[in-house]
C-alpha cells in the first residue's frame, strides 16, 4: 500500500537554474528530484535546456544535496539544426484523411530509423553514467500522427520495411475494408511501442535501478481528441512496455482541446486517464508551473494547491512541476498553495486512490470499431461528466490491461459499448463477477452518441441507486 511521494523540480533555463546556490535552494524548499531538460548539441531553443556538461554538473549537485535525478529527454523532436544538414533523417507524412497533398517532411526525427536509433541509444549510455539518476522519460510528447490527418512514417526506410514485411508499399489513403491498410495501423502502433521497449532495454543492461518511461502529450493521449490510430499510440500497450507513463497535464493552456470544464479538471482527468493505462505503472505528472500572459489565465492559490494535490490523489508517485524557473514569476498565491500541498504527502504515501466504480475505456472498441471517427471524444467523455456531477470516486481501466492488471477493477464495472473485447478478457470479467469482486456487480450497456450526460448521468443513478 506505501508508495514514496516525490516532487522533483523541472529545470529549463540554465541560466538562472545551473548553479549550486540555485539547487540547494530547491532541496530547501522540500523538493526530492530535479528534473533537468537535457538538449543535445543546444540544437533547441535559445536559452532553453540543459547541456550535457551542464547536466553533469546538476548530477553533482544533485550528488552532494541527497536528491534524485528524473531526467527528461527529446528523441524525435528538437533536433532542428541536424535536420537541415540529414534531411533523409526526417519523418515523412501523408494526409490519409481528410483531403490529400504531397509528402511532408518534418522537423522529427524518424523514430524507427537504425541511425536515429543508434544516435539516442549513444545519449542515453552517457546519461545512465550519472549517480543519482532514479528515472529517465523518453521522446518529448512526439506522436508519428497529427490532428490534420497526417501519419508517419512515409520516408524511404519505412515505406521498405513495410513492403518488405507485407509484400505491399503502405497504403497512401485510408481505406477501412482494406487488408492492407489495417496491417499498415496495426505496424505503425506496434512499431512505435516496440522502439520505445527497445531503448528501455537499452538502459536496464547498465543500470536495472533506473525506472524508464514514455512523457506523452496529455492533450494526444488522455483527452479523447484524436483516435489512437490516427497519432500512433496505444497507451496501455505503452504501459505494459515501460515502468512509467509521464504526461503534461498544462490545464489553463491546453483547455480549448479538452471539453472537460471547469478547465481545472483537466489536470484531473488527465491523470486519471493514464492511469487507466498504467495500472502497476508509476506515473510521473507535469502540472502547469507557467502561464503565458494573454493566452491564459493566471494561475492562483487554488491551482498551486491543486497542482500539488491531485496528481498524488489519483495514484500518480512523482509530480514534476514545469518550470521551477518560471514558477518563482507567479503570483506569491500560487507558491503558497503549492507549498501548503505539501502537508498532505505523508498521508497520500499511506494510501492509493479510491474508486467505488470503475469504467472500462474500450480504446479497442474505438480503434476497430469505430476507425473513421473521434469516437472516444463523442461516447467516453460524457463518463467523466457524469462521475464529476454525481460526485462518485471512480477509475478508467483501459481494455487492454484486463489480461496482466485485473486487480485494477474495483467496484461496479460499466462497460460503455465495449464490443471489441477479446475472448481472455471477457472471459476475466466473468470471473470477476461471478466472485463477487467485493461488489455488486457490473454492467455492460450500449450508451449511443448523442444521448449527452442527462441521460448518463439517470443511468448511472439507476444502476448505482446514487444521487447528487
Amino acid at each position: 500500500m506505501k508508495r514514496s511521494i516525490r516532487r522533483a523540480a523541472f529545470l529549463l533555463v540554465p541560466g538562472v537554474s545551473c548553479s549550486r546556490a540555485y539547487i540547494q535552494k530547491i532541496k530547501d524548499e522540500g523538493y526530492t528530484d530535479l528534473s533537468p531538460y537535457l538538449v543535445p548539441n543546444q540544437d533547441a531553443y535559445t536559452g532553453q535546456g540543459f547541456s550535457w556538461e551542464q547536466v553533469c554538473e546538476v548530477a553533482e549537485w544533485a550528488t552532494e544535496f541527497g536528491l534524485g535525478l528524473k531526467l527528461f529527454t527529446g528523441y524525435m523532436k528538437y533536433r532542428e539544426e541536424f535536420l537541415r544538414e540529414h534531411p533523409e533523417r526526417r519523418m515523412v507524412c501523408l494526409r490519409v484523411t481528410g483531403g490529400s497533398g504531397p509528402p511532408v517532411e518534418r522537423n522529427w526525427r524518424c523514430p524507427f530509423q537504425p541511425e536515429n536509433k543508434a544516435d539516442y541509444v549513444a545519449l542515453l549510455s552517457k546519461v545512465v553514467q550519472l549517480p543519482p539518476l532514479r528515472e529517465i522519460h523518453l521522446n518529448d510528447e512526439a506522436s508519428i500522427g497529427f490532428p490534420d490527418g497526417s501519419i508517419g512514417c512515409y520516408c524511404d526506410y519505412c515505406v521498405s520495411e513495410f513492403e518488405r514485411k507485407f509484400g505491399a508499399p503502405p497504403p497512401r489513403k485510408a481505406d477501412w475494408g482494406s487488408e492492407v491498410w489495417w496491417q499498415w495501423i496495426q505496424h505503425r502502433m506496434e512499431g512505435w511501442t516496440e522502439v520505445h521497449a527497445y531503448f528501455r532495454s537499452e538502459v536496464k543492461k547498465q543500470r536495472p535501478d533506473v525506472a524508464v518511461g514514455i512523457q506523452l502529450n496529455a492533450s494526444t493521449v488522455a483527452a479523447f481528441a484524436h483516435n489512437p490510430w490516427l497519432v500512433g499510440i496505444d497507451l496501455a500497450h505503452d504501459a505494459q512496455a515501460q515502468d512509467v507513463l509521464a504526461t503534461n497535464a498544462y490545464h489553463h493552456t491546453q483547455y480549448p482541446r479538452w471539453t472537460y470544464r471547469p478547465i481545472r479538471r483537466i489536470l484531473t482527468e488527465a491523470v486519471r486517464t493514464t492511469g487507466g493505462a498504467a495500472v502497476q505503472r508509476s506515473m510521473n505528472i507535469y502540472p502547469s508551473a507557467f502561464f503565458i500572459p494573454q493566452t491564459c489565465l493566471e494561475l492562483n492559490h487554488q491551482d498551486g494547491f491543486f497542482a500539488g494535490t491531485v496528481p498524488f490523489a489519483l495514484g500518480a508517485e512523482t509530480a514534476t512541476f514545469l518550470s521551477h524557473e518560471m514558477m518563482e514569476l507567479l503570483p506569491p498565491g500560487f507558491i503558497d498553495g503549492f507549498q501548503q500541498a505539501r502537508a498532505l504527502d505523508p498521508y497520500f504515501e499511506r494510501t492509493r486512490p479510491y474508486s467505488y466504480a470503475t469504467v472500462v475505456n474500450p480504446s479497442q472498441t474505438e480503434i476497430y470499431g469505430y476507425p473513421e471517427r473521434s469516437w472516444g471524444r463523442e461516447a467516453l467523455t460524457h463518463w467523466a461528466d457524469v462521475m464529476y456531477h454525481v460526485g462518485l470516486p471512480w477509475r478508467w481501466l483501459f481494455d487492454r490491461r484486463l489480461s496482466d492488471a485485473a486487480d485494477g477493477l474495483a467496484g461496479p464495472v460499466i462497460l460503455p459499448e465495449a464490443h471489441c473485447l477479446k475472448e481472455e478478457q471477457r472471459a476475466i470479467l466473468k470471473e470477476y463477477v461471478e466472485s463477487g469482486g467485493g461488489c455488486s456487480g457490473w454492467v455492460a450497456r450500449r450508451l449511443r452518441t448523442g444521448r449527452g450526460v442527462g441521460r448518463v448521468r439517470r443511468l448511472l443513478e439507476r444502476l448505482l441507486r446514487l444521487r447528487s
